[in-house]
């Protein structure tokens, strides 16, 4: 009995599916005012959880975390706590992204939500919006639920504005991962104006793209894009405003490409596909190329997709393949790619091309599907090609190369240079310098102390020269290996610089100054520079408050350094 009783409480925590999930509450506040955001993991214990991309015009403050114990049918089992401070910056729709976390070495994630932030307007409350349309719609919609990994499916995007006031037409972004475009850009085409409960919509626009599923699972597809419009909702003459727009989630199941039947020559390709191959000139002689030449057709992306290949090409020598990737429809739902490869016979007795081999997965059969194509028939003639010793080719018989003609040494006319005769020591170099050597460091301290009583009645130039030699001095601690390995003080020395930088441009000690002390002094930034000063002080606050450190995104982080550099010049 003992053992037993031994044995159920010696069970692993983790037996039970670890699930990570997440909840905001209120779901709708006020701009100013926080939202809790709380993540629950159970079935597991989680040492830390981070964020799978950073939210724009969002700001994360880690506030506290804890376990609990829990019974379970019996089973004793840790849940795990994580709570964050969810601070907007501007009024809008926002998604807040996944959260990831390691249980047992899987990563579990949770779903995305949604967080609606009012203006400071009296009047706009939640009640007032569901009455009143607001200014601009997202509508995203697929008539799919569930795909295959690697399967293209149809999006289509509609934006509904009151009035655009804006040079060029916002394209909105994917945020959910493991998804991406089939196209960077979508094709649209704009629609007649439309009303909605009692709103008119002058300007409505629709977006035709496909997407492609990149790893299997259950996904939330979200949407997002900024816009400016005007807004007649408070004011008969309008009042235009920026808006940040994110479409309703869309559920979506992601399911993996079975095991089962899977061909040998399958390489991930998904869809419905027909295969031809040519072949010209079907006469040659032994060494002589022939172009092969293979297209692929039909429904799904063809952009990673290797050339067909043969079981064998005994007999002949391939060289790499050339391809090209054409689409039949705006969606670029359907693909055409054309292989081009120059195979050469090495003997006389080939007669025919061997038969070329192409697997993919029908999503709709779901099945796999295997393509043969026909051997093509060729004529070689010749003698069979000998094999290449390794080194430069033998050159034609009979002719001697250089190595083999003997040297001769012919006899010199002259018995060459017997003596060097020295110039005078005035005129040699090492006799001017001794003298020129004192006369140097006579001017290089004067030009010092100068220098000196310059930088003490100019005390702007001796600070711009000082941020000068800690900006270069930093920048190359930043791109050595030990900073890039350490994301803590990576973050350190990009807030050194920054704030060298803007205390010199406001007159201010660099110590201490935070995005508040910008915000309340004089200087002006244009937009994306002051986008870029935000996600670095957020970067800073993540790093040494959250322990989000693992997420620096080094790269975007000097991009955002270096525009807004340029922009305090």
């Amino acid at each position: 009995m003992r053992p037993f009783i031994f044995a159920a409480f010696s069970l692993p925590f983790g037996l039970l599916a670890a699930t990570l999930t997440a909840t905001i509450k209120p779901s709708t506040v006020n701009l100013g005012n926080s939202a809790t955001l709380t993540l629950r993991c159970e079935g597991g214990a989680a040492s830390t959880v981070e964020q799978t991309s950073t939210p724009k015009s969002l700001a994360l403050s880690f506030v506290s975390s804890g376990k609990e114990f829990s019974l379970n049918n019996g089973q004793r089992t840790i849940n795990s706590t994580f709570t964050y401070h969810v601070t907007p910056r501007v009024a809008g729709r926002f998604a807040i992204p996944p959260f990831k976390t390691m249980i047992a070495g899987k990563e579990i994630r949770s779903e995305a939500l949604t967080l609606t932030v009012l203006d400071k307007n009296g009047n706009n409350t939640p009640q007032n919006i569901a009455k009143s349309p607001p200014p601009a719609l997202l509508r995203v919609n697929t008539p799919v639920k569930k795909v295959y990994v690697g399967e293209v499916f149809p999006v289509s995007m509609e934006l509904l504005a009151q009035g655009l006031r804006q040079n060029h037409l916002p394209v909105p972004q994917l945020i959910t991962e493991g998804i991406r475009f089939t196209r960077i850009r979508p094709q649209y085409r704009q629609s007649s104006q439309r009303t909605i409960d009692g709103i008119l919509y002058q300007n409505v626009f629709l977006f035709d793209t496909g997407a492609i599923a990149m790893k299997p699972g259950k996904l939330n597809v979200l949407f997002e894009l900024e816009v400016t419009v005007m807004d007649y909702r408070q004011d008969v003459f309008g009042r235009q405003r920026k808006l940040h727009l994110t479409s309703d989630p869309i559920a979506l199941e992601v399911v993996p490409l079975p095991k089962e039947g899977q061909p040998e020559h399958f390489s991930g390709t998904v869809g419905q596909f027909q295969m031809t191959a040519s072949a010209e000139p079907n006469r040659v002689e032994v060494g002589e190329p022939i172009e092969l030449s293979v297209t692929l057709s039909g429904q799904g992306t063809l952009d990673n997709t290797p050339i067909p290949n043969a079981d064998s090409w005994e007999g002949f020598k391939t060289h790499p393949p050339t391809s090209e990737v054409q689409y039949t429809d705006t969606r670029h739902l359907n693909s055409r790619k054309t292989f081009q490869r120059m195979i050469i016979p090495t003997q006389s007795t080939l007669s025919h091309i061997p038969a070329l081999k192409f697997s993919y997965f029908n999503p709709r059969t779901e099945k796999y599907v295997t393509l043969n194509s026909p051997s093509t028939p060729v004529e070689v003639t010749g003698s069979r090609m000998p094999a290449s010793p390794a080194g430069d080719p033998p050159g034609p018989q009979g002719i001697q190369t250089s190595e083999d003609i003997p040297k001769i040494r012919m006899i010199k006319d002259t018995p060459g240079h017997l003596a060097d005769i020295q110039p005078p020591l005035i005129i040699q170099p090492w006799f001017l310098a001794i003298p020129a050597t004192g006369l140097l460091a006579f001017f290089t301290a004067f030009a010092y102390r100068k220098r000196a009583e310059y930088l003490e009645t100019h005390p702007e130039v001796a600070r711009r020269l000082h941020v000068e030699r800690v900006t270069r001095k930093t920048m190359r601690t930043l791109n050595s290996s030990d900073s890039q390995n350490d994301p803590s003080t990576f973050s350190a020395n990009v807030q050194l610089i920054l704030r060298e930088h803007i205390g010199m441009a406001i007159n201010r000690p660099a110590q201490g100054i935070t995005l508040q002390t910008v915000e309340e002094s004089d200087l002006r930034l244009p937009s994306e520079s002051q986008k870029s000063l935000e996600r670095l002080f957020q970067l800073d606050e993540l790093t040494r408050f959250a322990g989000s450190s693992s997420q620096l995104d080094q790269k975007s982080a000097l991009q955002d350094l270096s525009r807004v550099l340029r922009d305090l010049k």
